[in-house]
């Protein structure tokens, strides 16, 4: 397996905080994950947020919503550890949205495949506006926070 050297400049505390992002990706991930060990990785006190990106080289985005810190690492190889596709391009389905006091659902058209955990785009097929929703382990779809209107 090849592993791919990550360098980032990042201010952080203890190299302690490396070790446990490293554990979290790993268990995660169900293989190694590379992370260089010299990485000076900042305090989450929110935690660890982890996702597949899948795309021409699958990677692991490692991230912390509360410092805006994040770190893409490729995972690779033979070995390498395949999440299953849950939604596939072109079938429809139901997303959800929560606000304060409310929840509504939006049917839609999946734009991409997905497997738990990632995001996809979405189009509403009676308006046609796109918007990006996120899958959960349950197979449950999410408006993401970031998407926007509908």
């Amino acid at each position: 397996m090849r592993i791919l050297m990550i360098l980032a400049f990042c201010t952080g505390s203890a190299a302690q905080a490396g070790v446990d992002l490293r554990t979290a990706a790993s268990d995660f991930a169900g293989q190694a994950v590379p992370i260089d060990p010299r990485l000076t990785v900042p305090d989450c006190p929110q935690g660890w947020s982890f996702a597949w990106r899948e795309g021409a080289a699958r990677a692991l985005r490692i991230g912390c919503a509360g410092t805006g810190w994040h770190l893409v690492v490729p995972i690779g190889g033979a070995d390498a550890v395949r999440t299953p596709v849950m939604v596939r391009r072109g079938e429809p389905v139901r997303v959800r949205v929560r606000g304060g006091g409310y929840q509504v659902t939006i049917d839609g058209i999946a734009e991409a495949d997905a497997a738990a955990g990632a995001r996809l785009k979405v189009r509403n097929p009676r308006t046609g506006q796109r918007f990006v929703a996120e899958l959960g382990a349950d197979g449950a779809l999410i408006l993401a926070e970031s998407a926007g209107g509908i």
